[in-house]
């Protein structure tokens, strides 16, 4: 089977080192962390400890077909990755989509059709270390769904993961199992990127603990005036859970805003925010942290600005 992997990040990394074991895989890079992987492999440490030689391009040089495309960008970059997949999709092919946030699934299925695109939802935890090494922190599962919980493509895509020894389920409610994920990362991302903490102290601090009970409230009460149906139902008790798991891990945004990069806030709080305000709910929580974080995503050019101007 030929997979691509459109998008490099820390779990789109292992996803692909893990892959290649078995099946004809290309990961889509960039910058430093593509030469790194050009020039010495792909490192993984952590619950595994191997150097992959695998294949990797920018998507600047991408052809040929494939029979299932992994798309685990940033969820800012989605429109973008499947205007550029488009073509590169096998006509019995499939696309299996595993980011953070809401709506990706639903972007990708009006480029690729309903009948062709598998949400995943993962345990997976990775974070990158320098460019070319990426610290696997906790193996997981996927959970696997469709849209409208059919069937769709779920056996290729369970296939191909199973035989790398990922573990997979299937979910009847993808959605709910989205949801529940994006007010976990709602919870969990924010506070680790204001406070300059790992996910941990989430789950540890009492002060953070109560700002995340606050988020997750917020979330619930947004997805049961929409009649999601979130899978887990207790979404609060399942965030303190991914931070202890993930206790030492630095989530994406905070090393996002380390690094000065945008973050995934609009589709993470953003979105819940949106939702909310589409049903007349407020969501008072999660609004300061997205503002924060916004605030801190702008903050060098507004620093700078004001410099000019003083």
């Amino acid at each position: 089977m030929k997979i691509l992997v459109f998008g490099a990040g820390a779990i789109g990394s292992v996803l692909g080192a893990l892959l290649s074991r078995r099946q004809d895989v290309l990961l889509v890079a960039r910058g430093e962390h593509l030469e790194a992987i050009k020039s010495g492999g792909l490192t993984i440490d952590g619950v595994i400890k191997e150097n992959f030689r695998i294949n990797a391009s920018d998507s600047s040089s991408l052809g040929g077909k494939y029979d299932l495309i992994l798309v685990t960008v940033k969820a800012y970059a989605t429109e973008e990755a499947a205007s550029v997949c488009n073509d590169l999709l096998d006509r019995e092919g499939a696309v299996l989509t595993i980011q953070n946030g809401l709506w990706n699934a639903e972007k990708l299925a009006t480029v690729f059709g309903r009948e062709r695109v598998v949400a995943g939802v993962t345990s997976m935890a990775a974070h990158r270390v320098k460019p070319g090494t990426i610290e696997y922190v906790s193996e997981g599962s996927i959970s696997l769904g469709t849209l409208d919980g059919g069937r769709g493509p779920i056996e290729k895509v369970q296939d191909a993961l199973g035989k790398a020894g990922i573990k997979t389920s299937r979910s009847q409610n993808i959605v709910g199992a989205i949801w529940s994920k994006a007010i976990v990362n709602a919870a969990i991302n924010p506070l680790t990127a204001v406070f300059d903490c790992r996910n941990g102290l989430v789950a540890e601090n009492a002060a953070l603990r109560a700002q995340a009970i606050k988020v997750c409230e917020e979330g619930m009460k947004v997805a049961e005036a929409l009649g999601i149906r979130l899978e887990p139902a207790d979404v609060i008790n399942y965030t303190f859970e991914v931070a202890k798991r993930t206790a030492k891990n630095k989530s994406s945004m905070l090393m996002d805003t380390e690094l000065k990069r945008r973050t995934e806030i609009d589709a993470i709080c953003g979105s819940i925010i949106e939702a909310g305000r589409s049903k007349g709910i407020e969501t008072p929580a999660i609004s300061r942290l997205y503002a924060i974080v916004k605030f801190m995503e702008s903050r060098d050019s507004l620093l700078r600005k004001l410099n000019l101007e003083s």
